[in-house]
């Protein structure tokens, strides 16, 4: 039962969970462009429902059973732990640098917003690991630890050959490529973080934007919840084409209360995704979105104040029949959270998508470094936390488990941090960007032509002709249809969809036989959720489709604000330039028609 892929797992203390990949899907449906759905005719059946259930706190294995059961080699467990400390020795710098007792940098004059994860290193590592290098993650303001391990996950996966290249040809042997690789990847980071040209984004982004689209790393948010839709864009993507990709969102426990949060998984939920009309892969959209909880949005409680749930996995509930599949993890236990995010991976490629996980976690700093945290909660609470650290539980089961003894633990901690030095002294010796190019990233110029070869798909009826009068004049309305007509005809990159737009043919009816001739792939109506509609076109523009949304009247813009001015306007000059967002929002202006 699909249902059950996501609790389905071992209960015995001795041995870890197992992966739970779902049944293949029915075989895809034909894609067919009927002018309507169904018959939505009374019916007053008396019915109970149920919200279903979530489990919780169920992995019961530990590193020891892993290197037992063949779900992990003693050298990968060694690369978790190499990925957290990468993660912990970072932070710690930032903290360090701003009191000024960052011993590699002294005097360094650190500026910026920063908020720190410590304390969050294994919900990052076990979920990027847990991934392929081709996969998706977004992240949030919280996001340096996000992206450190999603790097680090992706390049220990590459040939020797994509390491020259990522290194710009420096040479060796793996060993050599590979640590060469890792502390660059810290370099562009830290560099980022710095305002350096060096930087992954150039410096444009800084630390709450950090993003290497190199390893699927679609980049960090400095808004609450602004990447979500983003996230469920690129899951839309990934379906539309048919690719055995994942999209995994990182957004902390703030998002959750968020209205594009709640309009995405209403979005990532909807039926046309998987009922028989919704194309040649009837499967759901493919991404995990990852709740880490760390039980505080900025100084407000998660928990017993301005959530009305226990748990944060129950806002699946309101999306989809008998629950989004959903499961409550351990985030202080790496192990946990890989094997969660394994499950929910495998069933996302069978088209059981989306799964809601909510891991529970904690940072031991403030909000952010201005943030002294004493004011509301406990030392004692902070310890109770603290006594149950990813990195000193992981060492233990390490040395437990024989996979190393103290010198080696040592050795590499040694290692982290001497590796982060030099990528730090390296990126304060950066490139500053030149005042006169502040311009630079702020417009694209570079042009949407399809690649070669892209198949087109066969239409289900003729197109929709523009009516012209004895002078060859055409209405406006005409025009632009005519228009998305010839753009749809030309690249199969490009989708309309919308309030109103298949069907009914639009508001206006400009959107009128765009069903009938290019089917619901294609052309397909939306939730009214404004900010949902222009978020998912970001994220499925950035991974390279050409998306044309329709909101109806301009008035609706404002529901979008945040999607339009704050991620499709700036994205190309927060990346440095490392993508564009070719996305066209179609609205009507004016009084009268």
């Amino acid at each position: 039962d699909p249902e059950d892929a996501m609790t389905d797992r071992s209960a015995a203390t001795d041995r870890p969970a197992t992966v739970a990949t779902p049944a293949a899907s029915a075989a895809p449906a034909t894609d067919e462009a009927p002018t309507y759905l169904s018959d939505l005719r009374p019916d007053f059946t008396p019915f109970e429902e149920s919200c279903g259930t979530i489990v919780g706190f169920a992995y019961r294995g530990d590193l020891a059973a892993e290197l037992r059961a063949g779900t992990i080699t003693p050298a990968e467990a060694l690369d978790l732990f190499d990925a957290m400390l990468a993660i912990r020795e970072l932070e710690e710098m930032i903290v360090r640098l701003r009191s000024g007792g960052y011993e590699p940098l002294p005097g360094f004059d650190y500026r910026g917003p920063t908020h720190v994860s410590i304390g969050q290193e294994a919900t990052s590592v076990g979920a990027a690991n847990a991934l392929r290098p081709e996969d998706y993650v977004t992240s949030s303001h919280r996001g340096h630890g996000d992206a450190v391990a999603k790097g680090f996950a992706a390049i220990r996966r590459m040939a020797d050959d994509a390491l020259r290249a990522r290194l710009g040809g420096v040479d060796g042997d793996r060993p050599t490529l590979l640590a060469a690789a890792l502390e660059d990847h810290l370099f562009r980071i830290i560099a980022e973080l710095f305002g350096k040209e060096e930087g992954y984004s150039h410096g444009r982004g800084g630390g709450m934007h950090i993003g290497d689209f190199s390893t699927g790393h679609l980049g960090a948010n400095a808004i609450v919840g602004g990447s979500v839709p983003i996230a469920t864009g690129a899951a839309m993507a990934i379906r539309y084409r048919g690719e055995d990709r994942v999209v995994c969102c990182f957004a902390g426990d703030g998002a959750y209360a968020n209205g594009v949060v709640l309009e995405s998984l209403n979005w990532a939920c909807q039926a046309q995704w998987t009922n028989h009309l919704a194309g040649r892969r009837p499967f759901g959209l493919p991404i995990v979105y990852l709740i880490q909880n760390n039980h505080y949005g900025m100084t407000h409680r998660t928990d017993d104040e301005v959530m009305g749930v226990r748990h944060l996995a129950r806002r699946g509930a309101g999306f989809q029949d008998g629950n989004m599949a959903a499961e409550v993890i351990n985030g202080m236990d790496v192990l946990a959270v890989r094997d969660a995010v394994r499950r929910a991976a495998a069933r996302c490629r069978a088209g059981q998508g989306p799964v809601l996980l909510e891991a529970s976690t904690y940072r031991y700093y403030g909000h952010s470094l201005s943030d002294p945290r004493v004011e509301y909660r406990t030392r004692e609470e902070e310890a109770a936390w603290r006594a149950i650290d990813p990195l000193v539980t992981f060492e233990r089961q390490l040395l437990e488990a024989g996979v190393a003894d103290a010198a080696t633990i040592a050795a590499l901690k040694v290692r982290a941090r001497e590796r982060n030095a030099r990528a730090a002294v390296r990126a304060a010796q950066g490139t500053d960007p030149d005042p006169a190019e502040v311009l630079r990233y702020l417009y694209t110029d570079r042009v949407a032509d399809p690649p070669p070869r892209l198949e087109i798909e066969p239409l289900h009826a003729p197109p929709p002709e523009a009516k012209r009068d004895a002078a060859g004049t055409i209405t406006y309305r005409e025009a632009i249809r005519e228009a998305l007509v010839e753009e749809m005809l030309r690249d199969p990159r490009v989708l309309v969809y919308g309030e109103d737009v298949a069907d009914y043919g639009g508001a206006f009816k400009v959107t009128k036989g765009l069903l009938e001739a290019f089917g619901r792939r294609r052309v397909f109506n939306t939730p009214i959720s404004e900010a949902a509609i222009c978020g998912t076109a970001v994220g499925a523009a950035m991974v390279g489709l050409r998306p044309v949304v329709e909101l109806m009247y301009m008035d609706f813009a404002l529901m979008a604000s945040d999607q339009i001015a704050n991620q499709a306007a700036k994205w190309h000059y927060m990346s440095g330039g490392q993508l564009d967002v070719p996305l066209v929002i179609r609205a009507s202006v004016g009084a009268g028609k």
